[in-house]
């Protein structure tokens, strides 16, 4: 099980007294699993492990909850690059490499909004070279590539950036692209107004919120379900 471990991120109580479990033991050390993948949440003492149960509610600021949060996944995936949506902001309006955007989440999520002109490919998928082959923009050797990765929050995101970085070390190639994990992706792209598009290309602000439990990362005005 995936488990985040930080020490003095939080002093004071991070679940509130109806979280199940929270109050009788800092040890406890639980996960949130939902799909493939394994999802971190909140406890009293500075560490990050998931609550079984989604219907406990979080009543820390939530600019500190993202941050915690992103604390978390740049642990866990301490071998993935991780850039700043402030840093691809700037890249897309100045861009002086190739830039692909993956993103990592499923169709239903996809079609609520998503950044303009990003590819939707399965994190959880093994067969990377079907998603290399579907990908032109990697066959112009002659020019720089920058991958980035985007789902949610940066979870699944950084395990599909993990895969390609595995899939281009054994990969022998003269030119290999610089792969990157949004931060924070779609939900912090969102709660800074950013651009993003919905099924027919048409400009949107909201995103998908995944579920009750880490949709709360997202701001509530900007929540929606298909």
């Amino acid at each position: 099980m995936v488990q985040f471990y930080f020490n003095n991120l939080l002093a004071s109580r991070v679940f509130s007294s109806g979280a199940r479990g929270v109050g009788n033991s800092d040890n406890l050390e639980k996960t949130h699993e939902v799909g493939q993948a394994t999802y971190p949440s909140y406890s009293l003492s500075g560490k990050i492990m998931a609550e079984s149960s989604e219907s406990a509610t979080v009543d820390i600021n939530p600019s500190l909850r993202m941050k915690i949060t992103l604390k978390g996944i740049s642990a866990k995936f301490n071998d993935v690059h991780h850039i700043s949506t402030t840093t691809l902001a700037t890249w897309l309006k100045t861009p002086d490499h190739t830039i692909i955007l993956l993103d990592s989440r499923p169709e239903e999520e996809f079609i609520v909004s998503h950044l303009p002109k990003a590819v939707r490919v399965d994190h959880d998928t093994n067969n990377i070279d079907d998603i290399i082959k579907s990908l032109p923009q990697l066959n112009k050797t002659e020019e720089k590539t920058r991958i980035i990765c985007y789902c949610s929050i940066g979870y699944r995101s950084s395990l599909l950036a993990q895969k390609l970085q595995q899939y281009y070390k054994n990969t022998q190639t003269e030119t290999k692209p610089d792969i990157y994990n949004l931060e924070g992706s779609i939900f912090k792209w969102a709660n800074e107004n950013r651009a993003m598009v919905d099924s027919v290309d048409q400009p949107t602000i909201y995103a998908h919120p995944y579920n009750s439990l880490w949709g709360k990362l997202l701001n509530k005005e900007l929540r929606k379900l298909n």
